[in-house]
């Protein structure tokens, strides 16, 4: 579970932000293209992690150690918002964002993951502390720092669509705007998890 998982998360962070840099300059430009501006890769991204999160959901019932209340309520809510981001395109800057280069928090993780899959494979002690801060760094500035950068500008562009009238679906609008808090409450959970955890290993040391 742990390498496929890696392997797809791996994919989904490297092709979104391929995204961000070869059309991100115009997903960004207006109001009109962070919310509604066509590409698809964009959509293509959002496939791929409605697959993914489906698969995910599949393997957190089955597998006890993932089944938590955290991880089936960030599958499920990704899952369910993830359907109503394509035809038509719905925010595609943030889905570039959100889907894929905070994703990017993922690869050192992945390491993290296989070296807990498979012990023999970690060449040295060194290596697996510095795998663990690296997980750590990246989470920290992608899923805590530009995550909470990205929503306020998320929650501004959605309610300037409301209260402009140019949102297309006001009810979808409201849904990802009620979406957005348990998610964005996970990514500080998880990060207080990850610094209790860093605190706790450096205490050891001593």
């Amino acid at each position: 579970y742990s390498t496929l998982a890696s392997a797809i998360v791996v994919g989904i962070a490297t092709y979104g932000t391929h995204i961000y840099f070869e059309e991100g300059e115009y997903l960004s430009s207006t109001i009109q293209t962070r919310a509604y501006g066509e590409s698809v890769r964009v959509n293509n991204l959002a496939a791929v992690m409605v697959a993914y999160q489906m698969w995910n959901t599949l393997c957190c019932l089955y597998l006890p150690q993932h089944r938590t209340i955290a991880n089936m309520v960030h599958h499920l809510i990704t899952v369910g918002l993830g359907l109503c981001l394509f035809n038509p395109t719905y925010i595609p800057w943030y889905q570039v964002f959100y889907l894929g280069v905070a994703e990017l928090s993922g690869i050192p993780l992945s390491v993290v993951d296989i070296q807990r899959t498979w012990p023999s494979v970690v060449p040295s002690k060194t290596f697996q502390n510095l795998a663990n801060i690296s997980f750590a760094l990246a989470f920290f500035w992608f899923r805590i720092v530009m995550w909470t950068y990205t929503s306020f500008f998320f929650w501004k562009d959605s309610l300037d669509m409301l209260s402009l009238n140019i949102s297309h679906n006001p009810f979808m609008t409201k849904c990802f705007l009620a979406g957005s808090f348990p998610m964005t409450f996970l990514q500080y959970m998880w990060g207080y998890k990850i610094l209790k955890f860093l605190l706790k290993s450096k205490k050891k040391k001593k």
